[in-house]
């Protein structure tokens, strides 16, 4: 066992320091992205919704980091930074697990060197910095090949505790994402290789025997992984019933049920040795250099860490951990993953970042003997390193990310705009677990969530609702196949789409019964408009609607857009909102002679209006010139009633 000196204490307390501050530094400078966002919504679900839904959206992750994410919310609440804060300290585990386990395979200063590397790889930083669950997986990966190397460095008998752990860390590693199984299957084979090697440990059990254990073990702790998996694609394969299903198939599942579960599709390749190239290529540039690092950096670094790689293949000194090992760890789940990559177009580079511990080792390891027989090249491969890491990080602490996907703007207008007893319509997962980081006053929100549901569920939960919020990506309710928005505009009054970026956020009103219909005025081309008059009081961040009664004259109508205003005592525009008749399901154009059509209409008072009296005008004009309708008065506008904003109580 290795003693503890002066400069062991200063790497215990430096090596942590830095790592801790490379991956909090601008933690919540970039905005959530999707797959954080979906990942914050599970961990609010327990086991059981979480399984349904994850059939109903498509999500194919496991649920174990979203179990501790969910434990780790509950304490230190949900905002970006706390949120990101939990992979940060798997990373910081990480480092320092990596840092001790090249220490007992090697020794001090490859230990040292390993947990420098580490410590500042920009794909370990990068992941340390997102909410998902790649940071948990290294972590599970170095922890357990370090129980390995306990467990074979050793008397085998006398580690129970061990097998006990290798086989809650095989849990945490399969629950935070599924390609840890190729490690399990890894490591299956070290056990494999190791229980046909010349018994250097006096093992009392039979080299089957011993083989067959490990696989137990590891098989116990992602046992209720693979239930969780198998469950979905059972449900997938014979039809979602509203909840999990508990029956086993009789038919394995086929390739394309298996790329239907992970939200994919099968592939035809025609020039697989391109295919080839493109995955080495992206996984060099994704996990050595770093996430969407430039292309041209790959020469530099590929000669050092080529280098490095050679040196310590060659001069291999480790006398517990075998290089094979270290080999393996490396190219069987990466050929595995190959493998994948010619049969389903679901797969990243980044899935393979669990196998950087090993190559980062290897680096460690040449560092250290060229070190040892010659400096300068040991310099030359440490500087190139820093130059690219260095200059990769500045780059990366300084992107803000995609500023259209930031829902910073439009969680603040959602939380200001939201009334208790809204219903906040979504399409996809993850918006919910935006709305829940960005707010604190996410548990007054009532969400309804479309994916696997139909018009028919939605309008039960939607029976007694004044207000719907309906957020959609890259759409509004106007765009082709969004049932949620044709249901809502054939119910409602849309008071207003706004956009944040590629977000759409709109609000839809029930109108206000007033009564009956008392007024009405007729416009130049003979359209008859009807209303009860408005007399109302509202709060900011209310909306005013109305239904707008229309009689269709005898002769053709041009097309028309009606408008729905808010102006002060001065006649200027406070609020508005454009749109056709009936939520544009009416078009003036297709209007027979004598149709009547009631359309509804509102618009949303600014949250900062200030208090006072406002009229609230409508009417009509052309599509084509923009030209205003007249009434046979020759008003250009009609006025419809008045809204008052009165002061706040104290």
């Amino acid at each position: 066992m290795p003693k503890y000196n002066s400069y062991s204490i200063r790497t215990a307390i430096l090596l942590p320091l830095v790592t801790f501050v490379l991956r909090v530094i601008r933690l919540d400078y970039r905005p959530l992205w999707w797959d954080e966002g979906r990942n914050i919504f599970f961990a609010n679900l327990d086991w059981q919704s979480a399984a349904n839904v994850a059939i109903r959206s498509g999500d194919v992750n496991p649920p174990v980091y979203r179990m501790l994410l969910s434990a780790w919310m509950s304490i230190v609440g949900p905002s970006p930074f706390t949120i990101r804060l939990l992979s940060v300290f798997f990373g910081l585990l990480t480092v320092a697990v990596i840092y001790r386990f090249a220490l007992e395979i090697f020794n001090r200063r490859v230990g040292t060197i390993t947990g420098v590397l580490s410590a500042f790889a920009p794909a370990f930083i990068y992941y340390s910095q997102e909410a998902k669950g790649y940071a948990l997986m290294v972590l599970a990966v170095v922890l357990s090949s370090w129980i390995w190397h306990r467990l074979h460095s050793s008397a085998l008998d006398k580690q129970k505790h061990l097998w006990w752990s290798a086989s809650i860390v095989a849990l945490i590693g399969a629950g935070s994402h599924y390609f840890y199984f190729l490690f399990v299957f890894t490591q299956i084979v070290w056990t494999a290789v190791w229980s046909w090697l010349p018994d250097r440990n006096k093992r009392r059990t039979s080299n089957i025997k011993y083989l067959g254990k490990w696989i137990a073990v590891q098989m116990f702790g992602v046992i209720p992984v693979l239930v969780y998996s198998w469950h979905s694609i059972v449900v997938l394969m014979y039809g979602y019933k509203g909840s999990v299903s508990v029956g086993l198939p009789f038919d394995l599942p086929s390739l394309d049920d298996l790329a239907r579960w992970g939200a994919t599709t099968t592939l035809e390749l025609s020039n697989p040795y391109r295919q080839a190239g493109l995955f080495f290529r992206d996984f060099f540039l994704e996990n050595i250099i770093g996430p969407n690092s430039a292309p041209n950096l790959r020469l530099m670094i590929g000669a050092t860490v080529l280098v490095a790689v050679y040196i310590s293949l060659k001069k291999y000194s480790s006398p517990t951990f075998p290089k094979k090992n270290l080999l393996m760890w490396v190219f069987v789940p990466s050929i595995l993953s190959l493998m994948f990559s010619f049969v389903f177009s679901y797969y990243y580079a980044r899935f393979l970042i669990f196998v950087l511990p090993a190559i980062l080792l290897l680096i460690a390891s040449g560092l250290q003997l060229l070190w040892e027989r010659g400096k300068v090249l040991c310099f030359v491969i440490v500087l190139a390193l820093s130059v690219v890491w260095t200059g990769h990080l500045s780059s990366y602490y300084t992107n803000p990310g995609d500023t259209t996907e930031d829902w910073r703007e439009l969680v603040v207008y959602l939380d200001k705009t939201h009334r208790p007893g809204d219903l906040i319509v979504h399409t996809y997962d993850w918006m919910q677990g935006y709305i829940h980081a960005y707010t604190e006053t996410n548990g007054a929100f009532d969400y309804f969530y479309v994916a696997g549901l139909d018009a028919k569920t939605l309008a039960s939960t939607a029976v007694t609702r004044e207000r719907l919020w309906l957020l959609d990506y890259e759409n509004t309710p106007f765009s082709y196949g969004n049932w949620p928005g044709a249901w809502m505009r054939e119910h409602y009054a849309l008071a207003g789409t706004s956009m944040f970026g590629k977000a759409s956020i709109s609000t839809f009103v029930q109108p206000d019964y007033l009564g009956s219909v008392e007024t009405s005025v007729s416009f130049s081309n003979g359209i008859e408009m009807s209303w009860t008059p408005v007399e109302v009081q509202k709060k900011a961040g209310d909306a005013v609607a109305i239904e707008l009664f229309f009689v269709a004259p005898n002769s053709r109508i041009d097309a028309y857009q009606i408008f729905l205003h808010l102006l002060d005592r001065e006649g200027k525009l406070i609020a508005g909102n454009d749109i056709g008749p009936y939520n544009n399901l009416r078009p003036t154009v297709t209007w027979g002679a004598g149709d009547k059509v009631n359309s509804p209409h509102a618009l949303l008072l600014p949250y900062d209006i200030v208090t006072g009296e406002y009229e609230l005008h409508a009417g009509m004009y052309s599509i084509t010139t923009g030209t205003r309708l007249s009434t046979m008065g020759g008003k250009e506008s009609v006025r419809l009633g008045l809204v008052e904003i009165p002061h706040k109580k104290s």
